[in-house]
């Protein structure tokens, strides 16, 4: 189901100049990863010698008070709500081998003092659901069986706040397929990072279901214009940018919208960025979704134009389509709306006069 594009980090296999002097030094990147309710900003790497993940958690459509631009709900899971594995009663100890990034973040490890044992974990944020997962599969060649267990398995809240409607509730849910490893049993840990409202009951769901739609959602993102330069970098380049375009989309309350994220904006849009940039990128894909999220945005703009009195249009539409931020002044943002929206029309063939009244 994957698509040709990754970047592989071989972390012990660096083809660095000065590879004696980095290998045991603290190396760290960070990648974010968004659903239609969802983003998600993993920090890894090594550090000590072992395995290190920060999972910050954001959830765009659950809103903060006050309802402004920064206003939705995220923070970073704390250690109380991570599963602390072991193997055979003491903490399972990772070291990292390799990260592959393809869409989805993937960390091959092999267990400190059990050379047969590997962990994979897998990241992703969800499709369409207010979770964001990860997968861990333990795989083993030895020759007898081990056992693997969990600081706790079901449900535990990682931290709650007050929002604009309702208290907003962040949670991790932890499933094991089994306690027993060995060479022809697998064991596969489920680790859901959920988002919700108090008053709204939880809900689990397959991993192996999320992910699948994952990857068939990253082949629907890089399919349209292909590039091939003969050079691999560029065209990587080239796929990651149609990835990280069309899944930071976000379902508000007002439509799909297309928002640049960063742990800062979600939920929202800037007349140039959604306007003139992805709009237009987006007439030329043909996907339903990331057509209606270029037609989100130039209906939420559209009312704020004026023929008579040549005032500025805001600069940000926020908070789900239902507030603005004007504070950048006059860009020339009208230009930019006309400019993105005859070339969004003129590349799709669509025009939808209801977007424009």
């Amino acid at each position: 189901m994957n698509f040709s594009k990754e970047i592989v980090w071989k972390i012990e296999k660096e083809d660095l100049p000065t590879i004696s002097t980095v290998m045991d030094k603290d190396r760290e990147d960070h990648v974010e990863m968004s659903g239609l309710f969802t983003s998600f900003i993993v920090n890894y790497g090594k550090k000590e010698g072992k395995l290190f993940l920060k999972r910050r958690v954001v959830y765009p459509m659950l809103r903060l008070f006050p309802n402004d631009t920064n206003a939705s709900f995220r923070g970073d899971v704390p250690g109380t709500a991570l599963p602390t594995l072991y193997l055979n009663g003491s903490v399972l100890q990772e070291i990292p081998d390799k990260v592959i990034f393809n869409g989805t973040l993937t960390i091959v490890s092999r267990v400190e003092g059990r050379e047969d044992i590997r962990v994979e974990r897998t990241l992703f944020s969800s499709v369409d659901r207010q979770v964001l997962c990860e997968r861990i599969c333990l795989s083993s060649e030895s020759a007898g069986e081990d056992e693997i267990t969990s600081s706790f398995e079901g449900t535990r809240e990682a931290f709650a706040v007050k929002g604009a409607y309702d208290e907003l509730v962040a949670e991790t849910m932890v499933s094991l397929s089994s306690h027993r490893l060995s060479a022809k049993y697998a064991v596969t840990v489920s680790v859901l990072y959920a988002g919700r409202n108090r008053s709204q009951k939880p809900a689990s769901y397959p991993i192996d279901e999320e992910l699948q739609k994952r990857l068939f959602r990253l082949k629907e993102y890089v399919k349209p214009l292909k590039l091939s330069t003969g050079n691999d970098i560029l065209d990587t380049f080239f796929a990651f940018a149609k990835i990280r375009a069309g899944e930071s989309i976000f379902r508000t309350k007002n439509g799909d919208v297309h928002s640049p994220g960063g742990d800062a904006y979600y939920a929202a849009m800037w007349c140039n960025d959604q306007v003139e940039y992805s709009g237009p990128y987006f007439a030329y894909t043909g996907d339903p979704v990331l057509l209606g999220a270029a037609e989100t945005a130039y209906s939420w703009e559209y009312p704020y134009m004026n023929e008579k009195t040549y005032e500025r249009i805001p600069s940000s539409i926020i908070a789900e389509g239902t507030d603005i931020w004007d504070g950048a002044g006059d860009r020339g943002d009208a230009a930019m709306y006309l400019y993105g929206a005859s070339k969004y029309m003129l590349i799709s063939g669509r025009f939808n006069p209801s977007l424009w009244k």
